[in-house]
């Protein structure tokens, strides 16, 4: 059997064809990569005491995109404090961070909200679910329980709740989550100097809640 056996001019234009090939790969990917925006970079924040020492109370780090023209921040950005858990996210815009954006206040639970280049009051994103829409308290219940139940606050001149106490109730776990849900809800809105609804004048302020049973 016979084998052609290639010219030296078919090997050299293979060659160059391959040379060619990766060349051009090697500006396909440059020029997608260019293209890709800017890069994600994260940097780690701790604190100092006075001594100049690092404080054990949890590093911060922070992902970001930076410009490859400028060299600036720029675009969304992300805060996570200890276990990754996300504490604070917005944007860049030359450095600088504007907008709204929002920080997870972990004692309180909430994100506190911002906006306008930080400038405004803060916001706390409490939700009113506690009273507008009670039936996610009695998810954990089988079966739910239903009726109506009456709970009683009782606010000072400048709607501070002063006490509340459950005047009928529908199930004795689904009455005491209600009633803590409640106070809790009432003292973060007024710690945030949020109005509270319920509060209509100084006194006593009965709150009827219907709850269907399934």
């Amino acid at each position: 059997m016979l084998h052609r056996i290639p010219s030296a001019t078919t090997v050299h234009c293979a060659s160059t064809l391959s040379i060619v090939g990766y060349v051009s790969l090697f500006l396909l990917f440059s020029v997608i990569l260019s293209s890709c925006g800017s890069p994600l970079r994260e940097v780690t924040h701790y604190y100092l005491d006075e001594a100049g020492k690092r404080r054990d109370v949890g590093d911060v780090k922070e992902t970001y995109y930076v410009d490859r023209k400028t060299g600036s921040r720029e675009g969304p950005y992300r805060r996570y404090g200890q276990n990754r858990m996300l504490i604070e996210e917005g944007q860049y815009e030359r450095g600088i961070k504007i907008g709204s954006w929002k920080r997870w206040e972990t004692t309180d639970a909430v994100w506190i909200y911002k906006d306008h280049d930080r400038s405004g009051p803060d916001s706390a994103g409490i939700p009113p679910t506690f009273l507008r829409y009670p039936m996610h308290l009695a998810e954990t219940l089988d079966p739910l329980p239903g009726g109506v139940m009456q709970l009683r606050g009782v606010f000072s001149a400048n709607c501070s709740l002063q006490s509340a106490i459950i005047t009928q109730g529908v199930h004795p776990a689904l009455d005491s989550i209600t009633l803590q849900r409640f106070v809790r809800y009432a003292r973060l809105r007024e710690k945030y100097g949020q109005s509270i609804p319920e509060c209509t004048e100084a006194g006593d302020t009965l709150i009827t809640l219907q709850f269907v049973g399934g």
